[in-house]
């Protein structure tokens, strides 16, 4: 019984260990699905976001590439700044926006907030740039336009200058004459490569405004000067009809080129600002790139340190579910080999029933081998095997049939005595009737029937005592 009783114990205990290890193996799935349900949840917005810093870094570059290209006359790259500034600011204000969604609670912003600060300063600065270049998108482009009209007129009026030349010489004009002519072709080129200064940025507005202005003006008094002269500027009035009819041709296409360019002097400080914003963002390039690159770096390190949907941490709960299920399979393998040896114990106490209760049947067939042959003195062994009631019971029932025996032995010695007092009294009754035999002679076949029933009775009775007898 305590053999069973601490077996008993042993498997509650064994079934409420099974029970909290199950438990915690249910509540780690659970915490496992939850992890896994919220990262796919969550790592396409992390990894949006990570895209979108890689995707700054990208555009900053393309900005200053855009940049550069839109002061350089490019129609196409002011098209393309534009689209690049606007992605850069949406996108740039997607990532400020989302230091406000709910799942920075569940981490640490700071790293963010510190990039977004940095990425701001630059981005502000690179943008008022941007927003300068694109301000002054018509000027830029009207005097590349200036500019290329400009390279197309002056190599016309540089071969005009030397066809003049050609034919000063050949008129035997004053030498000093020809030498101003000759310097005109050099002062056109003067004026063209001051242009592509202007346009290039190379040179300070005011200079650059300055030295046109004056080539400009020399170049158009000289070219009057030999068609009506001028004495202030020492150029002499040429009346050769065909050198005069190549420099009226020259002035005419001057005309032209003139208010060209006194539209570049007068847009050349806005000119001077899209390069100077250019040239700012070229500089900051490096930097917004830099800012890109934090951005990216503080977004997945924002991600990393967030413990729900963090993948170190599914990586850790399916070792602690791995770990439960091999508890698990231990307490089961012990809980079969409790089964085995338990099995085996009651298989074995079994047999031992099965033989205890063999030997007592056994025994209670050799004490009732005496009852078999009439003994009613046999007497079973009460025991607590199974065979104690049915001893129990067949000494009771020996004990009854004693006792139904005794009392018929006791009838048949009564009867036996009836019998002998009959026996004498028709005795004497016979004896009196032969006394009498001839007073009653008439009654005597009577007595005589009489006697011989006695006799029948007496018979029977003593069957009845011999048989009594035997069955004692």
């Amino acid at each position: 019984m305590n053999a069973a009783n601490k077996k008993a114990t042993n498997t509650t205990e064994v079934q409420k260990g099974n029970g909290a290890v199950a438990g915690l193996l249910i509540f780690s799935i659970l915490i496992m699905i939850a992890n896994f349900g919220y990262n796919l949840f969550q790592s396409p917005i992390d990894d949006k976001r990570i895209n979108d810093a890689e995707e700054l870094r990208v555009l900053s570059q393309q900005i200053s590439n855009n940049a550069t290209e839109s002061v350089g006359g490019n129609v196409d790259a002011f098209k393309f700044l534009g689209i690049t500034r606007n992605s850069y600011e949406n996108t740039f204000n997607s990532l400020k926006g989302s230091l406000l969604e709910a799942d920075f609670k569940l981490t640490s912003p700071e790293g963010v907030r510190r990039a977004i600060r940095d990425a701001t300063e630059v981005w502000e600065e690179v943008r008022d740039n941007t927003d300068t270049i694109l301000k002054y998108r018509n000027t830029v482009l009207d005097l590349h336009d200036v500019a290329l009209k400009l390279s197309q007129t002056i190599p016309e009026l540089q071969s005009n200058y030397q066809e003049v030349v050609r034919l000063m010489v050949a008129n035997n004009l004053n030498n000093g004459q020809v030498s101003i002519a000759a310097n005109q072709v050099w002062l056109a080129e003067r004026i063209l490569g001051s242009v592509q200064k202007i346009l290039a940025g190379e040179v300070d507005s005011v200079m650059a405004t300055e030295s046109f202005r004056q080539d400009i003006l020399t170049f158009g008094q000289i070219t009057n000067g030999f068609i009506e002269g001028n004495s202030q500027a020492g150029v002499r009035r040429i009346g050769v009809t065909r050198i005069r009819n190549i420099l009226t041709e020259i002035s005419k296409v001057f005309s032209g080129m003139e208010s060209q360019s006194t539209r570049i002097i007068e847009s050349i400080t806005e000119l001077s600002r899209a390069h100077q914003a250019s040239d700012k963002i070229f500089a900051d390039a490096a930097d917004l790139l830099a800012a890109g690159e934090s951005l990216s770096i503080a977004f997945t390190q924002s991600s990393n340190s967030r413990l729900p949907g963090n993948p170190m941490l599914s990586g850790a709960l399916i070792l602690v579910v791995m770990f439960l299920l091999g508890i698990m399979y231990m307490q089961q393998r012990r809980r079969e080999r409790q089964q085995i040896v338990l099995s085996e114990d009651l298989a074995k106490k079994e047999k031992e029933q099965n033989e205890r209760n063999q030997e007592a049947i056994i025994r209670l067939l050799d004490e009732m081998e005496g009852l078999a042959d009439g003994d009613l003195t046999s007497h079973a062994t009460v025991t607590e095997d199974f065979t104690g009631a049915i001893a129990d019971a067949m000494n009771y029932t020996i004990d009854q049939l004693r006792n139904l025996v005794s009392a018929i032995n006791r009838t048949v010695d009564q009867v036996g005595q009836s019998t002998d007092q009959t026996r004498a009294t028709a005795a004497e009754l016979a004896q009196a009737s032969r006394n009498q035999a001839q007073e009653i002679a008439g009654a005597s076949g009577s007595i005589s029937d009489m006697a011989q029933s006695i006799e029948a009775v007496s018979k029977n009775a003593t069957e009845t005592t011999e048989m009594a007898q035997e069955s004692v």
